[in-house]
């Protein structure tokens, strides 16, 4: 069953969304991923925006497994729809749907050296899923894709034109082709198609083992062991709140120009060398002291002045008090 999230959290969903909100009003939305960090924040801030503002939302929620899935939700009031099965062998048809929010990614592709089997095997899902939404009269579609399409080196800037041949993985280089192949599904703008770059977040129901910095310094002090820094510590990172994230996504979702890209993100800088000094103080109870640095050229931070002018949107918490809370929840539900 899903741990609920803060009262608090749900209600700052709510307040920041109050001039859009009325865009969900009685629409049915189809979401992929629902059961990854991303999807059970989208899921449970839907069903809390439904049940304020009797909204007479219906999830159609697409799962590899529908009793887990069912359990996993089964405290919430959102009417919904279970279909199990995945992107590859989905047969649904004849549904009307209004949204679609295509969340599912291949955990194994975001490491995988990219190869033309692993690239396809993305894109044939995305293909399949713009066709149903065509087929399903789809209005507007949130395309969930990521900062890795970026590449090394890169000014994190939507307009950017990125070189395939820089990216090493499938992951990457399927996320880049992914927003390419939906463009030109909507060329005539009856579905309008959306694409939010996602880049490093933190916060509740996100697993302390995935294998990046905030995870692996939290996961070696929850374990009583030592952070490992490799490297000089000068490489930039920051982290969003998946409250925010929330607020971001349904906002590009519901007024997003068609075929348009978005970074979401947060630019409040963090060095490794401070992340494990702000995890350290967190768990030591001392004081948080940051380290006067300037950062290396190794650096993931989005570039946000888009998504901050066209469509209003801002981040509520510095990277230090997004971790910082991340912290408390690991010691309080994976310890």
């Amino acid at each position: 069953m899903l741990r609920h999230l803060l009262s608090g959290d749900l209600i700052h969903i709510d307040k920041k969304l109050a001039s859009v909100k009325e865009d969900l009003r009685d629409k049915k939305i189809f979401i992929t991923g629902g059961t990854g960090f991303f999807g059970k924040w989208l899921i449970q801030s839907l069903d809390y925006l439904n049940m304020k503002n009797n909204l007479n939302l219906t999830l159609f929620l697409l799962t590899r497994n529908k009793n887990k899935t069912q359990e996993m939700f089964e405290t919430l009031s959102i009417n919904r729809t279970y279909f199990e099965g995945s992107l590859s062998d989905f047969k649904v048809k004849g549904l009307e749907i209004d949204y679609v929010i295509h969340g599912a990614a291949d955990a194994s592709s975001i490491h995988s050296p990219r190869s033309t089997k692993g690239i396809s095997g993305i894109t044939e899902e995305v293909q399949k899923l713009g066709q149903f939404s065509l087929d399903s009269h789809v209005v507007r579609f949130l395309n969930i894709s990521s900062g890795a399409v970026y590449g090394e080196g890169s000014s994190f800037l939507e307009s950017e034109i990125i070189d395939e041949n820089n990216l090493k993985t499938n992951y990457s280089v399927g996320k880049l082709r992914s927003e390419k192949l939906l463009n030109d599904l909507s060329i005539d703008g009856s579905l309008v198609i959306v694409h939010a770059r996602c880049f490093s977040f933190a916060g509740a129901y996100l697993p302390a083992d995935r294998g990046y910095a905030v995870e692996n310094f939290i996961s070696s002090r929850l374990k009583h062991e030592k952070i490992k820094v490799t490297g000089d510590g000068l490489a930039g990172r920051s982290y969003m709140h998946p409250g925010d994230l929330v607020v971001w996504l349904l906002t590009i979702l519901l007024k997003g120009r068609n075929n348009e890209i978005y970074n979401v993100g947060n630019d409040d800088e963090i060095t490794i060398t401070n992340l494990e000094r702000l995890i350290n103080s967190f768990f030591d109870k001392e004081e948080y002291l940051p380290k006067k640095m300037c950062p290396g050229k190794n650096y993931y931070i989005p570039n946000i002045k888009k998504a901050n002018s066209f469509l209003s949107l801002s981040n509520s918490f510095t990277s230090q008090e997004v971790v910082e809370q991340y912290c408390q929840w690991c010691l309080n539900y994976q310890n």
